[in-house]
């Protein structure tokens, strides 16, 4: 009885473990693969001239968790056992809401169409991408979205409140400059729907960190336990 049951928690331990490594590989390819996604455009993309089409329009660009123009980064053995960091950056593809109107650069507004299911999640002090496939400009929304029937706002000197999302961020600029509602209209002739969209845009931070748990260490997203029990990671670019 005890060698059996020995050997069923032998194979339960790795089953688990099996099962947490290929989740933590899933879970990382799916961010890596995605890196600097912004729509039809990317976050690195450059026009004739050579300037970047991302337009970052918020106050705080250069900290980790804003710093959108660059789709990944990471420390090298700076975390436990001499582990390695990694962020990745990038639009959330399943949050895309299609804007219903023409925009206005001179405004801090834009209009998407709120019967989206997509629009319910968008909420106040959340960051956004409005892109097509030609330029993006990202900001955070400041006024809440659920009353708004689908106006967007991003006025400038805005703070978000402390305990909120993103807080201490503001918008620096309005700017949306370069994202055209009819830009593929205007392109290829008569057509039903814009290029333009929008996107909430996202940093994801893996790390090591001390486990949940008090023994050993884990996997950590944005600082929150992912799977248990990995004691090192280590990133070759």
């Amino acid at each position: 009885f005890i060698g059996s049951k020995k050997s069923y928690r032998v194979n339960e331990g790795v089953s688990r473990l099996q099962e947490n490594a290929r989740y933590a590989f899933d879970r990382f390819a799916q961010d890596l693969s995605a890196s600097g996604y912004m729509g039809c455009n990317d976050s690195r993309g450059v026009d004739a001239n050579g300037d970047l089409l991302l337009t970052n329009a918020l106050s705080d660009t250069n900290t980790t968790a804003y710093d959108f123009a660059s789709a990944l980064d990471g420390t090298d053995g700076t975390g436990p056992n001499g582990s390695d960091t990694i962020n990745l950056r990038r639009a959330v593809t399943s949050s895309a809401v299609p804007l219903a109107a023409p925009m206005d650069s001179t405004t801090s507004t834009i209009l998407l169409d709120d019967t989206h299911p997509n629009y319910q999640g968008l909420q106040q002090w959340q960051l956004m991408a409005v892109s097509d496939c030609n330029s993006t400009s990202i900001f955070m929304i400041t006024n809440d979205p659920t009353t708004s029937a689908g106006v967007i706002e991003h006025q400038p000197g805005v703070v978000s409140p402390a305990g909120q999302p993103n807080e201490g961020q503001s918008n620096a600029t309005t700017t949306i400059a370069g994202v055209d509602y009819n830009d593929l209209k205007a392109r290829y002739g008569a057509m039903t729907a814009s290029a333009a969209t929008s996107f909430r845009v996202a940093t994801n931070s893996y790390s090591i960190q001390p486990s949940d748990s008090g023994t050993g260490f884990s996997l950590a997203l944005n600082g929150a336990e992912l799977v248990e029990g990995v004691q090192d990671m280590q990133v070759l670019y």
